[in-house]
């Protein structure tokens, strides 16, 4: 029964507590509170987004110009670097056309005649060649039949 007690008890200070709530709001205006809250509440979302988009838009101006610093050097090097390879590449070109030439003194006159006519008659045969297939023919096959012959007796 002491379990029965202790509710009936818990259950009748939850309803003197609620009688008691309710009489408090019936007699103070809490509708003033109401929108005094809800008022501080808008002030604070409007200065919270101020804030927030002030941000926003100085991260975005941040990131555009450094966007914009980026693509400058980015571009920059590659101008440099495609210099750096065409200046590279005459050099290459110069040399080799250096040691053709010295390459070229070492060969005596008479082997360089017959290295051209050699290379003209590769060339000439290249040009000649050109492959042909012969169609396949069809080959008639005859059917012959065979008479059957009874043996007589």
């Amino acid at each position: 029964m002491a379990n029965k007690k202790n509710f009936t008890d818990l259950f009748s200070t939850c309803k003197t507590i609620a009688d008691k709530v309710g009489k408090f709001v019936e007699e103070n205006d809490l509708h003033d509170m109401k929108e005094v809250f809800k008022k501080f509440a808008k002030n604070t979302e409007k200065d919270f987004l101020n804030i927030f988009n002030k941000d926003i838009a100085q991260i975005k101006k941040r990131f555009i110009t450094e966007k914009k610093n980026l693509e400058n050097l980015v571009d920059k090097v590659v101008a440099s670097e495609i210099k750096k390879a065409k200046k590279f590449v005459t050099d290459q070109k110069k040399e080799l056309c250096k040691l053709q030439k010295k390459f070229e003194s070492y060969i005596p006159e008479e082997v360089k005649a017959k290295i051209k006519k050699q290379t003209k008659n590769i060339k000439k045969k290249t040009t000649k060649k050109v492959a042909t297939k012969k169609p396949a023919t069809k080959k008639a096959v005859k059917k012959t039949t065979k008479k059957k012959t009874s043996i007589k007796k």
